[in-house]
């Protein structure tokens, strides 16, 4: 319940307790002097009924005057109660809004009274509270810079820690390099119009110079003589435009002695980017030049011998095809004669002539066929062919052709992966191939032939490859077999000359290829050879 009511029942409860009082001592009062009254002037006159009725008279008389009373002590209450509360009443809200932090809020209460003294004293204290929190913002807010202003000290701190550390490790790190330079190279400075005016402990020792008599001269006091006057003109152009000059320089030291310089000039340069003189540093290299010097006459000498060794190859290779191709003509007429020899009189002269007859026959047969491979090994780098697209999987279809009644005969099976167009010598491809794949049948053993030719891409090269079920080659052996009339195994079990596996070493060779087998004795073997790619080639 609110103070105004609690004011206004106070008030009426006070007022209701004299105001009865007073109306039943009013009532008693007046109703003995009208009865004695009555009594007095008019005994005979007075009835019940008469007495009654003034009585009930003055009994409402005064209840009306108890009830204006009671209305007019109510408005007084009120005015009262509403004179007292609204000042509490202001308090009130001004408590609450200086509660929300709106410290502006000031109760206007003018009076003398206790409320009046009390809305002075609460606009006193919003005041002072309003001061108070402005102080204590004040106070936030400094603290807030000044913990502002402490992380930034801290954080440029260690920023200015760091930044030392780093200068320090610079610092020693400059010196390590000052050091090892000193250690290693030959410095000098200059001046502008190239006078020394500083040289390091190396540099004296090498050139054989004192310190005292390099400085105030130029560089012209180790000059060898060797440049032409044009390559340092060049040397100073460029200098002079602020560039550094890097070169290799033949200089001569005090006792004549020559030595090679590895040398890197460049400007020195004041704090407003002005050349104020120019440094030098230097490395020996004079083992170096020696050594370029004899690799380059060894080089030269390896050319001359290489050249020479072309010739004598062309030389070897014509005269082989020369002299096979005229050893020809003589053998064949010598077998001719010695098999009319053999139509004529076999049977009609002994036994031992017969023999010799034969032996003579068979030797010319072979001498025959040695001097036909001699022929086709030197064609090889005789007769070469221009280099060409070439259709591997065609020259395999027309090789099976060629090879049909060997291949029946041996009931060999063949196959092959699909096989790429390259760049190449196609005659000497197709021999290359007809030697692998006739040496695979031939070297069959008791098993019946299974040859496979594959080829894959490696890098920049097509790798092939040619392999049997055959009888094998013991790796031992493997570099033999690529010799010129090298056999492994006797005439008599396997013919041949043992020069085709030579001729596809050096058909391969000759394509800027490599040829290496890989095999185990009676598991038969397979030839690996590569070709390089080269533009043009294509795979399908």
């Amino acid at each position: 319940m609110s103070i105004r009511l609690r004011l206004i029942f106070s008030l009426l409860t006070i007022a209701i307790v004299p105001m009865a009082f007073t109306s039943l001592l009013l009532f008693t009062n007046l109703k003995g002097v009208i009865v004695k009254n009555f009594i007095n002037e008019s005994p005979s006159l007075v009835t019940n009924e008469v007495l009654l009725s003034e009585i009930n008279s003055i009994g409402q008389l005064s209840l009306i005057i108890c009830f204006v009373s009671l209305f007019l002590i109510l408005i007084i209450a009120v005015s009262m109660a509403q004179t007292i509360s609204r000042p509490l009443k202001l308090l009130e809200f001004g408590v609450k809004f200086v509660g929300k932090g709106n410290l502006d809020y000031k109760l206007n209460v003018e009076s003398d009274d206790e409320v009046g003294r009390v809305s002075l004293a609460f606009n006193q204290m919003a005041e002072n509270l309003k001061k108070v929190t402005a102080s204590k913002n004040e106070l936030n807010k400094e603290i807030d810079r000044r913990s502002k202003v402490e992380f930034l000290l801290l954080k440029r701190t260690k920023e200015l820690e760091q930044l030392s550390t780093t200068l320090t490790e610079e610092k020693k790190m400059r010196e390590a390099q000052r050091n090892a330079l000193n250690n290693t190279a030959l410095v000098s400075e200059t001046d502008l119009e190239g006078k020394i005016v500083y040289v390091n402990d190396p540099f004296v020792k090498i050139s054989k110079y004192t310190e005292k008599e390099l400085l105030g001269q130029d560089h012209r006091i180790i000059n060898s003589g060797y440049h032409p006057h044009s390559f340092f003109e060049n040397l100073w152009s460029t200098i002079s435009q602020g560039k550094v000059w890097k070169g290799e320089i033949r200089n001569r030291a005090k006792d004549g002695a020559l030595y090679w310089v590895d040398t890197a000039i460049g400007p020195i340069l004041d704090d407003e980017h002005k050349v104020m003189g120019y440094i030098s540093i230097r490395f020996i290299i004079t083992d170096r030049k020696q050594l370029e010097k004899s690799l380059k006459e060894s080089n030269q000498e390896l050319d001359q011998q290489a050249q020479r060794l072309k010739i004598s190859n062309e030389e070897l290779e014509q005269f082989a095809y020369v002299a096979s191709h005229d050893l020809q003509e003589p053998l064949r007429m010598v077998n001719s004669y010695v098999k009319l020899l053999e139509e004529e009189y076999k049977g009609k002269l002994d036994k031992e002539a017969d023999k010799y007859i034969h032996y003579a026959i068979d030797g010319a047969e072979r001498m025959m066929l040695l001097i036909n491979d001699l022929l086709a090994f030197s064609r090889v780098g005789s007769q070469r062919k221009e280099v060409k697209k070439t259709d591997c999987s065609l020259i395999l279809e027309e090789l099976f052709q060629d090879l049909k009644l060997v291949i029946q005969e041996n009931k060999a099976s063949i196959t092959h992966d699909p096989l790429p167009t390259i760049m190449s010598d196609e005659l000497q491809v197709r021999q290359l191939f007809q030697n692998l794949i006739g040496n695979a049948i031939k070297f069959k053993g008791d098993k019946r032939p299974e040859i496979h030719v594959g080829v894959e891409r490696e890098n920049n090269e097509w790798k092939f490859s040619v392999r049997d079920n055959g009888i094998g080659i013991d790796l031992k052996q493997s570099d033999r077999i690529f010799v010129i009339f090298q056999r492994l195994h006797s005439r008599d079990k396997y013919p041949g000359t043992g020069i085709g596996l030579a001729i596809s070493k050096k058909i391969v060779e000759r394509h800027n290829g490599r040829i290496w087998i890989e095999s185990k004795l009676g598991q038969g073997t397979t030839f690996f050879f590569t070709i390089p790619i080269i533009k043009g080639d294509k795979y399908e």
